[in-house]
This record gives C-alpha cells, sequence and structure tokens, in this order.
C-alpha cells in the first residue's frame, strides 16, 4: 500500500490504535492507573486533531501563504492505483471502487470529531474517577470517534453499513457501561433493539440501490440512477428505507423512540457524546447520499426532507415543554435539533449562494457541538457532586454555583438560538437557506419552534436563579479539566457568532467536493 495512503488515513489509525493500546494496557494493570489511560485517549485526539489540517492542506504557490484545502481521495480505490489522487483531475468513473474517501467532508468532520472527543474526555476524568471499568471507557470511546470519522469518510454502501454498525455496537455498549444500574442496562437493551429493527430495514435499502444498479459506490450509482429516469421510484422507494438507519442514528421522527430512554440511563458523558457524535455523523453521510445518488430526483427528496424536518422538530420541542429531567429535555431538544438541520438538508439547491444548504447544515453542526456540549458540561458537574438531574433540584444554582448558572444561560440561549451566539448563526443560515430555497414556509415553521423551545430551555434557568437553595446544599465545585472543557465550549459559542468567516470558509470547503456529484 502507498505510504501516503497511511498518511491520509493517519487520524483514524491513531485512534484506533491508541484504543488497543488502551485495552491492554488496563488488561496489564487490572484497572489501575485508569486517569493515565485518559490521558492516553486525549492525547491520540489531539494527535489526530493536529494531523488533519496537514494531510489537508497542500502547496499551491498561487495562494497567500502557499495552501489550500485539498481534495484529496485515498484508500482502496483499485481505479486509481492504490494511491492518493486528486478528484479535481479525476472523473467519477476513475475512482468507482474507492471505499473510502479522504476528501474536505471528511476532514470538516475529523475536526468535529476530535474536538467533540477532547471536550468529552475532558468532563469525564472526574466522572470516572471513582468507577469501575475506566480503561474500558476510554478505549471504546477512541473507537466510537473513530466510527464516527468513518462513517463521514464512506463512499460505498458497505462501508456506509460497516461503518454505521460499528458506530452502533459502541454506542450500545458505551450506554450500558454503569453494568449495576437498571437504569442504564435498561436503556442499552432499548437503544439496541431499535436499533437492529433500523439497521435491518436499512441494509435492505442499500441492498435496492446495489440490485438496481450492480454497484456498491455512491458516485456509480448516482452516475446510473442520473442518466436514467426509469429508476426514479425503485431510488425513491430505497432513500427512504435507508433513511431508517441514517434517521435512527441522527434521532429523526419516527426513529427517535430511543434518544429519551438512552440519554437518561447512560453516563452523562456517554449521553454528551450520543447528542452530538451520531448525529453529525449521520448528517455527513446523508449528505453524500443526497448529492451523489439522489440530487437528480430533488423535487422529491425535497418534500421528504421538509416533511421530517416539520414533524421532527414540532414533536421534539412539544414534548421536551412537560420533561422535568434535564437529561430527557435536553434528549427531545437535541431531537429538535435534529429537525433544524433537516430544514438546511430540503434547502440544498447546488447553487454558489452562500445561503446554500450544505453550507447551512454544516456550519449548523458546528454552532451545536460547542452549544450542546456546553449544555452538557454543566449537567456533568452538577451531577458529579449533587447527583441531581431533575430540574427542581437546580434550586439557587447562583449561589452553590455562580460560573455553571451562568453558563447554562448562555448555553441555552444558544440552543434557542438567541443572539449573540452561535446558536443564532447557525439558525440564521439553516432559515436563510430555506427562503434561499423557495421554502419561505418551512423557514416560518422553523422560527415558531424556536419561540416553543424557549419556554422549557428557560424551564431550566429560572430554578437556578429564583429558588432558594435546598436546606444543606453543598456548594458545587469542579476539577480542573471540567473548568477548562467549560471555557472552550463557551469561548467557541462566543466566537462562531463573533467571527463566523473562518466557520463559512471552512464548510465551503468541506461542500466544495460535492461538485462532482452536481450534475
Amino acid at each position: 500500500m502507498d505510504g501516503l495512503v497511511l498518511l491520509y488515513l493517519s487520524p483514524e489509525l491513531v485512534l484506533i490504535a491508541a484504543a488497543l493500546l488502551i485495552f491492554g494496557l488496563d488488561l496489564l494493570w487490572r484497572g489501575r492507573k485508569s486517569q493515565t489511560l485518559g490521558f492516553v485517549a486525549l492525547g491520540a485526539l489531539v494527535v489526530a486533531l493536529i494531523l488533519t489540517p496537514i494531510i489537508a492542506l497542500r502547496s499551491a504557490p498561487t495562494l497567500p501563504f502557499g495552501v489550500e484545502w485539498g481534495n484529496q481521495i485515498a484508500l482502496f480505490c483499485g481505479a486509481c492505483g492504490q494511491t492518493v489522487v486528486d478528484i479535481s483531475y479525476w472523473s467519477p468513473q476513475q475512482i468507482a471502487d474507492a471505499l473510502y474517501v479522504s476528501d474536505n467532508l471528511t476532514n470538516f468532520f475529523r475536526l468535529i470529531g476530535c474536538v467533540t472527543g477532547i471536550v468529552i474526555l475532558l468532563a469525564s476524568y472526574e466522572y470516572m474517577a471513582t468507577r469501575k471499568y475506566a480503561g474500558e471507557f476510554y478505549g471504546m470511546f477512541l473507537l466510537a470517534v473513530a466510527s464516527m470519522i468513518m462513517l463521514a469518510g464512506s463512499a460505498n454502501l458497505l462501508m456506509i453499513f460497516l461503518s454505521l454498525e460499528f458506530l452502533s455496537i459502541v454506542s450500545y455498549i458505551m450506554t450500558g457501561y454503569l453494568r449495576e444500574n437498571k437504569l442504564s442496562n435498561e436503556a442499552a437493551i432499548k437503544y439496541f433493539l431499535f436499533g437492529a429493527i433500523a439497521s435491518a430495514v436499512m441494509l435492505y435499502g442499500l441492498s435496492l440501490f446495489y440490485g438496481a444498479t450492480g454497484s456498491l459506490n455512491l458516485v456509480e450509482i448516482g452516475h446510473v440512477v442520473t442518466t436514467d429516469t426509469n429508476y426514479e421510484v425503485l431510488s425513491l422507494f430505497a432513500l427512504a428505507l435507508v433513511m431508517a438507519g441514517i434517521g435512527f442514528k441522527i434521532a429523526l421522527v419516527p426513529f427517535h423512540q430511543w434518544a429519551p430512554d438512552a440519554y437518561e440511563g447512560a453516563p452523562t458523558p456517554v449521553t454528551a457524546f450520543l447528542s452530538v457524535g451520531p448525529k453529525v455523523a449521520g448528517f455527513a453521510v446523508l449528505l453524500r447520499l443526497t448529492l451523489e445518488v439522489m440530487f437528480v430526483y430533488r423535487v422529491d427528496w425535497v418534500i421528504l426532507y421538509s416533511l421530517i424536518a416539520v414533524v421532527t422538530m414540532t414533536l421534539g420541542n412539544v414534548i421536551a415543554l412537560v420533561q422535568s429531567n434535564v437529561k430527557r429535555l435536553l434528549a427531545y431538544s437535541s431531537i429538535a435539533q435534529a429537525g433544524y438541520m433537516m430544514i438546511g438538508m430540503a434547502s440544498i439547491s447546488g447553487s454558489s449562494n452562500p445561503l446554500e444548504g450544505v453550507n447551512a447544515v454544516l456550519i449548523y453542526i458546528a454552532a451545536y457541538l460547542f452549544t450542546n456540549l456546553g449544555a452538557f458540561l454543566v449537567v456533568i458537574a452538577i451531577e458529579n457532586k449533587t447527583g441531581a438531574v431533575d430540574i427542581s433540584q437546580y434550586g439557587g444554582m447562583i449561589k452553590r454555583a455562580p460560573l455553571l448558572a451562568v453558563l447554562m444561560v448562555f448555553f441555552m440561549l444558544s440552543l434557542a438560538g438567541i443572539p449573540p451566539t452561535a446558536g443564532f448563526l447557525g439558525k440564521f443560515f439553516v432559515f436563510g437557506s430555506a427562503v434561499n430555497a423557495g421554502l419561505g414556509w418551512l423557514a416560518v415553521l422553523g422560527v415558531i419552534n424556536s419561540l416553543i423551545s424557549v419556554y422549557y430551555y428557560f424551564r431550566v434557568i429560572r430554578p437556578m436563579f429564583f429558588d432558594p437553595v435546598p436546606e444543606g446544599a453543598p456548594v458545587i465545585t469542579f476539577d480542573p479539566w471540567l473548568r477548562f472543557g467549560l471555557v472552550v465550549s463557551a469561548i467557541a459559542t462566543l466566537l462562531i457568532m463573533l467571527f463566523p468567516m473562518p466557520l463559512f470558509n471552512l464548510a465551503t470547503y468541506g461542500a466544495q467536493i460535492f461538485g462532482v456529484a452536481v450534475r
């Protein structure tokens, strides 16, 4: 295998190798030195994060600073001689054997995945300090991040399914990590049962694509269904089935039933990952499938995506209104946020307008990432010291933990889409893309749902500031690692709004790979 292929796969290889090292060290140390294993996991994520811009940038003396965002594609590409090529110079037919690609979109989600992993690990050290099997948790977590990235880079139906199942199995295990906790066991079983059914339905849809076109490669399938309109009904039916598996990971209605129970029963750091990791990876696959295979049938899938967006954000927001458990509330909030992202998916038009749907989805993902992680880090900090996960137990938090109370206000404002936060920027692009695509009615429904969400987000904030401190309630302190994660999330949530151009440029570069597929 060409050495450049290993270079362009290095972030994933580093994470997998570190996970295997952690499993081996944990077996050797028999559960001791768990924090050291956590530092090994953190080091692997930092290395993968550093490698991503290195492999994404290549020399181009005509551009400022002599670099530009790369368009490389790599791995198991028979037509390319199993080496690294530049997709700008190769036709879809010449890369028809590629199973996995290292392109702009993959690099975008490498950054998202590594940042997600780092922030969650920072919040996990105190949580895992007194628990058994911490080494297993850190190893499985690295595998979860690696599988999330692999799903984003999959360009083949078989690779998509294997990566999705890899991510699902690791997620099931992490959800049931608290082995002695019945709620955690119940959450894992429900998650597994729903996932098995969704995977079976998705696999049937993938088999229809393969049976009709004789190919597993997304670009080749897209070429076949684009040149022959007789495939329209079959392709749309197959897409609907595949949406079962993808919708399950994203927590779209009606595939959302697992989310509230899994979020409530899983360890809170795992809940934070489930709210972000599988969701953004699912959208990466959906973007590839939509633009590389189904774009020619835009009139039809726009209707499907719009309907899913409306039902998902409405149901998530309405049911969140009556939740008393903060983890379940954030679960339904996460469902509603997926509905907003689907507005961006429905608004994809293939135009060069800055308010294009692809840009909107990628920007919203980045804004949602830091906002939602920040909210969960506050929940983790409170739960670590008090065990409280009910909103009524958050009374007087402004006196017990002023920093946590203030940051929770900031993150809730961002989730609601109120400036000056990253959430506002994300919703501006998503709703703007809907207007730009002629779906103004969808943007209006999104705004109405955002107004509904303000009520339950402020339900979390109200007792923190206006309820008395419970008698005997301790002052809440938390370790420096968790504090650092909170500060990073808060600063990123603010800077994305104040200085949006770097994120906009990154999202635009991530979307450019689809120029080959838009026909």
